[in-house]
């Protein structure tokens, strides 16, 4: 298997090309085309330059391989978009030309870099340019042809799955539009909002308005902006950011088989790793099912109609928030369709992994073979700092468990001669985005804590016992943890067990236990100050559960195909994902729905002012509705999300009081100076008539631009108050 179009001499000049026509394809006044080719531009360009790196590296690597690392691309262009936004600013030209620009520019070196070493090597493989031994090269050209077939399925099941949940979003019913089951949804469209917006990296606050900047990590989000802004803003933010969750499902099951058969060398471990990583979850099925027949016999008759469903069905699933919260470890499924920047950030994080793992007769890697990981490294932490901390301290245990080995100095062991170097160039790359993070405020601060496991049907077995102490919930984390890794945990604990009692002697495998553990340590005793059950708060856990499945389908292999109980524990763990594919999208259709005045006053918003534009919203009346639906940046919301994002509590409410005042004004003028002081241009005033009217509306200082039956929208006019004292 081979794509000649990324083998050929002339790469380059095609991606040059590409990259051409997609960018006058942007400026075409139909925005699906446009859409599609910003989206190019931003993402699949930067993935044609990964699959040339990759094939400098190894020439005999195949389709396979390429599909699996391309996904490294968005990692390309988040590192180019964030410097270029911090050298330049957002501007739409920019955006859209600055990752295709850096792709094209990496496939033309790459180019020369090959012409010149087969002059200087002839026709021979193992020349300086940096490609992998035969036995590395084989790894990657001998595989069966039913495999990429297989893995193409498993995507397009995984992707399906993943869509599915989304189908609610924009569906309308005589009561309103259905919201989707995804909480932190609103989020990711708010501070794309924010950054679609702004000009500057880091942007201000945009749940806080007040806040200097927003320390959150938006490298996911950059990417949905650079799409949206770079197709001309013609497409809703929703599309973009839909776009790239679908591109991480679909790109996971190729991960995996490239991790998986890199550790193993056997590509039907690898097949099977992709399989069970991709589509099973934990013993959630079973737990639920419980719930289900306790509710059922409690509640027993069951009322007719719709109240009867949502008593029979388990809350810890059509409750969606509450299911991440009690149930900590999502499974890639729900992480993917909930918070797809962990995701992605665990794909390029097993992506480094691959590309750094061990070779005990591989030539010593060229420097410029260390670039392609080093941006992945440099870009991560602006994708997620959580699972980026993870990545790097099991890079660290690593070295030190490799220096106790050999009895030698860290910095001499053969895995600094990989991860060291690697990470030498990632901190120097990634020193303005470290700096931007650290700048922002102190959302980075950690606790030594253990956190609840929430209840026994979660493994908290010490903590029903014994109480709620913090030696409990430490006792209870192993249970915790059999119950939420089910048989990816079971199989891939037996497998570490055996690698080591046994003394098999796979150097790649062995370190990747090191960072199994080194991660469930880290996660189970450091965690964010955010209060809540949520003793897995880390997404890094995906790493584990990737890596587990590695070693869990080398078990399998070996003993389990062949014995009924282990199909029965599969069986369960995978029922567990279209269970929750079911769940999730029976709740945004079923049971939240989001008010058609909620919606009208948001469209108002959205067609009559300018991107730019700050809203203001009652602090009683705000709703994460408005957040789904609004594309305008909001002076404040809720507490939790502006802590999250770098506020303080005292901040908070400093705002919440001005923004009250600011409702609360004598006259007309005196609004528009509190409101003026806030940011805000359009100010969205609840019109029912247990609310009176504010004594400000409707007079000179402001202009009525939407009059629902709910909430009135008034248009702010600046310096009205004082060409009113002139």
């Amino acid at each position: 298997m081979s794509c000649s179009f990324i083998h050929g001499d002339s790469a380059h000049i095609a991606c040059w090309a590409i990259l051409v026509i997609a960018l006058l394809a942007c400026f075409l006044p139909w925005a699906p085309v446009s859409g599609l080719a910003a989206f190019w531009v931003v993402v699949v360009v930067p993935g044609i330059a990964v699959g040339r790196l990759v094939i400098g590296l190894n020439p005999e690597a195949d389709l396979v391989e390429i599909l699996g690392m391309s996904i490294a691309g968005t990692a390309i262009s988040i590192w180019t978009l964030w410097l270029g936004a911090i050298a330049f600013g957002l501007s739409r030209p920019l955006l859209g030309l600055l990752p295709g620009l850096m792709s094209c520019s990496l496939v033309t070196l790459q180019s020369i870099a090959q012409a010149r070493s087969r002059r200087a090597a002839s026709e021979s493989h193992a020349s300086a340019a940096g490609t992998l031994s035969k036995r590395d090269a084989a790894l990657t050209s001998e595989v069966p042809r039913h495999v990429l077939p297989v893995l193409i399925l498993v995507s397009l099941v995984f992707t399906s799955l993943t869509a599915i949940a989304f189908t609610p979003y924009g569906l309308e019913r005589a009561d309103g539009v259905h919201r989707m089951g995804m909480t932190d949804w609103h989020k990711h469209l708010v501070v794309t909002t924010a950054l679609s917006a702004s000009e500057t990296v880091p942007p201000r606050n945009p749940f806080l308005y007040t806040a200097p900047s927003a320390p959150y990590y938006y490298g996911f989000q950059l990417l949905g902006t650079a799409v949206h802004r770079a197709a001309g803003r013609s497409t809703d933010i929703f599309v973009a950011l839909l776009l790239l969750t679908l591109l991480v499902a679909a790109a996971l099951p190729f991960v995996l088989f490239a991790l998986a058969r890199g550790l193993t060398g056997k590509n039907k471990v690898a097949l099977v790793a992709a399989i069970g990583g991709t589509l099973l979850g934990g013993f959630d099925m079973a737990v639920m099912a419980m719930h289900a027949v306790g509710d059922i016999i409690g509640g027993w008759p069951l009322p007719d109609g719709l109240a009867g469903f949502r008593a029979a069905v388990p809350s810890t699933q059509l409750d969606f928030w509450a299911h991440h919260n009690e149930r900590c470890f999502n499974p890639p499924y729900v992480t993917t369709i909930w918070a797809p920047q962990h995701m992605l950030a665990t794909l390029i994080s097993l992506l480094v992994i691959h590309s750094l793992r061990g070779r005990g007769d591989r030539p010593d890697r060229p420097a410029y073979g260390y670039l392609l990981p080093a941006l992945m490294l440099a870009a991560l932490p602006a994708i997620s700092t959580y699972v980026a901390m993870a990545l790097a301290c099991g890079a660290c245990s690593l070295l030190l468990v490799d220096a106790w080995r050999e009895r030698r100095l860290p910095w001499r062991v053969d895995s600094f001669a990989r991860w060291g170097y690697a990470g030498l160039w990632a901190a120097v790359l990634a020193a303005p985005i470290l700096y931007g993070l650290a700048r922002a405020g102190a959302t980075g601060q950690l606790t030594l804590h253990v956190s609840s496991a929430a209840g026994w049907q979660n493994g908290a077995f010490f903590t029903v016992l014994f109480g709620d102490h913090q030696w409990s919930r430490l006792l209870d984390t192993p249970a915790f943890y059999i119950m939420e890794f089910g048989i990816i945990g079971i199989a891939g604990g037996a497998g570490v067990w055996l690698l080591w009692r046994r003394r098999i002697g796979n150097r790649p495998m062995a370190e990747m236990s090191v960072f199994i553990v080194t991660i469930l340590v880290l996660v189970t005793l450091v965690r964010p100050p955010v209060e809540g059950p949520n003793n897995l708060f880390a997404r890094s856990m995906l790493i584990v559960w990737a890596l587990l499945a590695v070693f869990a389908a080398e078990v399998w292999v070996r003993y389990c195909e062949k014995r009924w109980l282990s199909w029965a524990l599969v069986v369960i763990c995978a029922i567990a994902v279209p269970y929750a594919a079911i769940g999730v999208t029976l709740e945004g259709t079923l049971f939240w729905p989001t008010p058609s005045d909620f919606l009208d006053a948001a469209r108002s918003i959205n067609t009559e002012t300018t991107p730019e534009t700050v809203v203001a919203i009652h602090p009683d009346d705000d709703s994460p509705a408005f957040g789904y639906w609004l594309r305008r940046r909001q002076v404040a919301t809720y507490e939790r999300v502006a802590l999250l994002f770098g506020a303080t509590s005292e901040d908070f409410q400093k705002t919440q009081r001005a923004l009250r005042e600011a409702y609360e004004s004598p006259d007309s003028k005196t609004a528009e100076e509190r409101f003026a002081g806030l940011g805000a241009g359009v100010i969205i005033v609840n019109s029912t008539p247990s609310k009176a009217a504010p004594v400000w509306a409707r007079q000179p200082c402001f202009e009525l631009q939407h009059d629902g039956e709910r909430f009135d929208v008034y248009r702010r006019k600046a310096g009205c108050a004082t060409a009113g004292r002139e």
